[in-house]
């Protein structure tokens, strides 16, 4: 029998290395159409730093998780306040996970506006890395939320667990979605 460790040990260099491949297919294909002549230079170098960024950030994660575990001497559960399995479903955790949710969408709108005077004021390059630390920003908090949120249901059945993470996951996307398109 294959070990959890194991399996997550796996999944996590797979994923590292799909993300590694990944960015290295999209960093050819930025430098093949700088040398093409591309006509918008701004943003061609926009999306290669900001992809850069969160793409080395997806490949990091893993090992870095695994390194601020090891220097936390209460671990990340205690950092994170993950509930345990028999924790209670209260007000304030709803609570909790709507208002890290408007947080997350405040961020996203956040990450449009002031993203395009960084833009206008100091470049391309600039712009591309902070809207990147902006949008790793929210979507570190509002999937530690999500994650929050339904681990309270992982004591009920696999249906109402799948039931509630679609539904919490929808208003994940619809927060975000909404942040976005205050910005425009």
């Amino acid at each position: 029998m294959v070990s959890t460790k194991v399996v997550t040990r796996t999944l996590d260099v797979f994923l590292s290395a799909s993300a590694a491949l990944l960015l290295v297919l999209y960093d050819v294909l930025f430098t093949i159409q700088a040398y093409q002549g591309h006509s918008a230079k701004d943003e061609l170098a926009f999306v290669a730093v900001f992809l850069n960024i969160s793409l080395l950030f997806v490949i990091t994660l893993p090992f870095t998780w695994k390194l601020f575990e090891k220097a936390t001497s209460s671990g990340m559960e205690r950092f994170l306040e993950l509930p345990s399995r028999d924790a209670e479903l209260s007000f304030s955790v709803i609570s909790s996970f709507i208002s890290d949710q408007a947080l997350g969408s405040f961020l996203a709108t956040l990450l449009i506006v002031s993203g395009k005077s960084v833009l206008h004021d100091w470049g391309a390059i600039i712009a591309g890395a902070y809207v990147a630390f902006l949008f790793i920003a929210a979507i570190c908090i509002m999937a530690v939320s999500y994650i929050k949120f339904i681990m309270h249901f992982t004591k009920r059945g696999l249906f109402v667990y799948f039931l509630i993470s679609a539904a919490a996951f929808g208003v994940l996307m619809l927060f975000f979605h909404v942040g976005l398109q205050l910005a425009k």
